[in-house]
C-alpha cells in the first residue's frame, strides 16, 4: 500500500505493476480463463502419463504453472522417472 500510495506501483483490480499500461490486466484476466480451462485437459492427460512404466511423478512446467496462457501456449509437463528408466519411459510416452 506504501509503494502504491508513494506513486512506485500502480494497482486496479487487485493487480499491481510498474510501468506497464492498464490493458496488460485484462491479456492477464484473458489468460487465467484459458489456463483454467487447459488444466482440465492437463489434468487428464497427467493422470494418463502417471499409469505409464517407470513414471513416479508428473508436475505441469511453463506458462500452465504459472496460471497464465496465451492462445498459442501448449502444455508442458515435467515427468519424474525411475533411475536408469528415462529413455524408456520417454520413448514409451513420445509412442503415446
Amino acid at each position: 500500500e506504501q509503494l502504491v500510495e508513494n506513486g512506485y506501483i500502480r494497482q486496479q483490480d487487485g493487480y499491481y505493476f510498474i510501468n506497464c499500461k492498464p490493458d496488460v490486466i485484462i491479456r492477464r484476466i484473458q489468460g487465467e480463463e484459458l489456463a483454467i480451462k487447459s488444466l482440465k485437459k492437463a489434468k487428464f492427460f497427467s493422470s494418463i502419463i502417471a499409469r505409464f512404466p517407470f513414471v513416479r511423478a508428473v508436475s505441469l512446467s511453463g506458462s500452465i504453472s504459472k496460471y497464465y496462457m496465451d492462445k498459442d501456449s501448449d502444455i508442458d509437463y515435467f515427468i519424474i522417472t525411475t533411475p536408469g528408466r528415462m529413455w524408456v519411459a520417454r520413448t514409451l510416452l513420445v509412442l503415446f
